[in-house]
């Protein structure tokens, strides 16, 4: 999974929209303070910035706008087009 994360980025098939590389959470991850992490809710959807962290890890954003690290493990890959 990791050779195809570090391949994709987000790409605009026109002006309004992008296709991107998303995960959904599997498990819950709960983010230790001042590591970096971001907390993981199952059923959520992350989009994955970096994928190039270190083995077993992906960095991404949440709806809300906050950001870092998680464990791959920890989520499912997935591919949404993005308004």
């Amino acid at each position: 999974i990791y050779r195809a994360l570090k391949m994709l980025k987000c790409k605009s098939n026109n002006s309004t929209s992008k296709l991107c590389l998303q995960v959904q959470a599997l498990y819950h991850f709960e983010a230790h303070p001042g590591a970096g992490e971001l907390t993981l809710t199952p059923g959520d959807i992350y989009t994955v910035t970096r994928a190039d962290i270190g083995e077993g890890w992906l960095e991404g954003t949440n709806s809300r706008g906050e950001s870092g690290i998680f464990p791959e493990a920890y989520v499912e890959v997935g591919l949404y087009w993005n308004a």
